[in-house]
């Protein structure tokens, strides 16, 4: 985050700088957006909850909103009582932040922004899920990324035919 020359964690444009970016960039032009997209990311400090960016209004209708809270429930019923989680959520007013990088460069924005209501996407968001935190360990990683597993399925197999 925040590297030279541009911030990876921001560089989702027409001609991304990363290569990495540059291809899921590709991938999204010539195939179809996923139902749903999570792009992961671990806050810094210490911030010991998880917690999402996503889209705020004119960028979502009433739909995007019902999807974005049934996600956020499902995943509150399987999330590990010793992982917090509280459905928080930033809505990304997508202006430079306190360092100058602006959101509308994350992959989920870009995506949402080029997408949504346009194909199949459902939800394309940001995860800070606190893998740093003193005490947090490998199993309850693995719990957490088990209720994301159960989570993504049940928002799925709701959505699809």
């Amino acid at each position: 985050k925040h590297r030279a020359p541009v911030c990876f964690a921001r560089d989702a444009c027409e001609n991304p700088h990363w290569n990495v970016i540059q291809t899921l960039v590709n991938e999204f032009k010539q195939n179809s957006a996923p139902d749903l997209f999570i792009d992961l990311h671990c806050p810094g400090g210490n911030v010991d909850d998880t917690y999402f960016y996503a889209p705020q209004e004119p960028f979502t209708t009433p739909e995007y909103e019902r999807d974005l809270e049934a996600f956020f429930n499902t995943l509150a019923s399987n999330m590990p009582d010793a992982m917090r989680y509280d459905k928080r959520v930033y809505r990304c007013p997508f202006i430079p932040d306190n360092q100058g990088q602006n959101l509308q460069g994350t992959t989920y924005f870009h995506l949402h922004r080029r997408h949504f209501g346009q194909s199949r996407l459902k939800l394309a968001l940001g995860s800070e899920t606190p893998w740093g935190v003193p005490g947090y360990d490998k199993d309850l990683f693995s719990q957490c990324g088990a209720a994301y597993g159960k989570a993504v399925s049940q928002f799925l197999q709701a959505r699809i035919p």
